[in-house]
């Protein structure tokens, strides 16, 4: 017994040394990431500007050194999360009425601005019957001619490219008919994980989506005109307590190099 306590006093000082040294370590660390934390706001994204918005905090880094972090969803969900309080800085929706809701619940810095103007498509999958030289008219008829058949969009309550679908088969008098068939998605996120799972015969999706590669090789593509459905001005809010940070990721989206790789996505760019 007398032993033991001999050896345990005699490694007392260096222990003690070791515990104090991954105190503070652990200190360092946590600074760090409160640090980053700070220096990283979180920017609240419309799913269809995913990889458009990969782009731009990249360009952004480039250009600032500062970096952002992207969070997707639905405009409708982000919009909710953010009146519950979600960090978000930033929000890019995919519509100009989910911005003007937190604008006028005195959420954001200002009414916004349009940074992109959103084209609907129809995607149609190889296989599913359709020509792929068939106009809209024709597309839609057939679905609704068919017993069965998955036509897929994203949630008309949640995202504003769903309601532009619903819009669209509303003024052709398709509505009624189709629903019962639709399959919706959370937001078109989920929707192009629909197609690329060979789960759609059919989708309405963002112009900006249908062109990726991995969407085209799976079907045909045929953009809507725009008179068939309302506006898709996408709009972007500051959030009322936002960071130094933030605000300047809000004056980059607005500016030449951020609108050209909007463009270059498939998107219109507000003069």
């Amino acid at each position: 017994m007398i032993h033991v306590k001999a050896l345990a006093g005699s490694h007392s000082a260096p222990a003690s040394r070791r515990l104090r040294l991954v105190v503070m370590l652990i200190g360092v660390l946590l600074a760090t990431v409160c640090r980053a934390t700070v220096e990283a706001p979180v920017i609240a994204v419309a799913a269809n500007m995913a990889r458009t918005a990969e782009e731009l905090a990249s360009a952004f880094a480039a250009a600032t050194g500062a970096r952002v972090r992207l969070s997707f969803g639905s405009s409708g969900n982000l919009t909710r999360q953010i009146e519950q309080g979600a960090p978000f800085e930033v929000f890019l929706s995919a519509d100009e009425s989910f911005p003007q809701r937190l604008y006028e619940a005195g959420l954001t810095r200002g009414p916004g601005a349009v940074y992109a103007i959103g084209r609907l498509a129809l995607f149609t999958a190889h296989g599913a019957g359709i020509a792929a030289d068939a106009s809209l008219g024709e597309r839609l008829a057939f679905i609704a001619g068919r017993a069965h058949g998955r036509l897929v969009i994203a949630n008309p309550d949640l995202a504003p490219y769903g309601l532009a679908a619903r819009q669209v088969l509303e003024s052709r008098g398709l509505w009624a008919q189709i629903e019962p068939r639709l399959v919706l998605g959370e937001n078109v996120g989920q929707v192009v994980q629909f197609i690329l799972a060979g789960a759609a015969d059919a989708a309405f999706i963002p112009y900006s989506q249908a062109i990726l590669p991995e969407v085209a090789a799976r079907g045909s593509v045929l953009e809507v005109d725009a008179a068939e459905h309302g506006p898709l001005r996408q709009a972007m809010v500051i959030v009322r307590d936002a960071s130094a940070a933030a605000m300047a990721f809000g004056d980059f989206v607005l500016a030449p190099p951020a609108r050209a790789i909007i463009a270059a996505h498939g998107y219109a760019v507000p003069e």
